[in-house]
């Protein structure tokens, strides 16, 4: 009979070495891969990608027309069956018209002048604004002007 515990710590030692040494050739050539392949694409022909925020959806069009899709899917799947449902995504994605596009395009110019319009307003309350942050026990933040 075998003792069990000392076979587990056995496996994730070897495991902890193998992650160890993974992670150290991983570090080895990591810097060969410091930007994106299409953004040298890019470069090459004089053109710049721009990226969106994280977690800003309202500013990416194609999540407005897969809520309509998934809508869609929503409103008319009646087996749950995935043959069904593949066949409804398909339609759905039949069903975007180019304006569609156009309103969804339209709406995040809208919300990008918004952000845009915030940012300027922030900017310009606390251009001449000097902030001082206490790090004392009691934590207290003063405001001069």
């Amino acid at each position: 009979m075998y003792n069990s515990r000392v076979l587990d710590r056995k496996e994730s030692d070897m495991e902890l070495r193998i992650k160890i040494e993974l992670l150290q050739k991983v570090n080895q050539i990591k810097h060969l891969y410091n930007g994106y392949r299409m953004e040298e694409i890019a470069e090459k022909f004089d053109h710049k990608i721009l990226r969106l925020p994280s977690y800003h959806c309202e500013l990416n069009q194609i999540e407005r027309i897969w809520s309509q899709v998934k809508g869609y899917v929503a409103k008319e799947n009646k087996t749950f069956e995935l043959n069904e449902i593949n066949e409804l995504v398909t339609k759905g994605i039949d069903n975007v018209s180019t304006q569609n596009w156009i309103n969804c395009i339209k709406h995040v110019i809208k919300k990008e002048k918004e952000m845009l319009e915030i940012n300027g307003l922030s900017d310009e309350i606390l251009k001449n604004q000097n902030f001082i942050i206490s790090v004392n026990s009691d934590s207290s933040n003063t405001i001069q002007k």
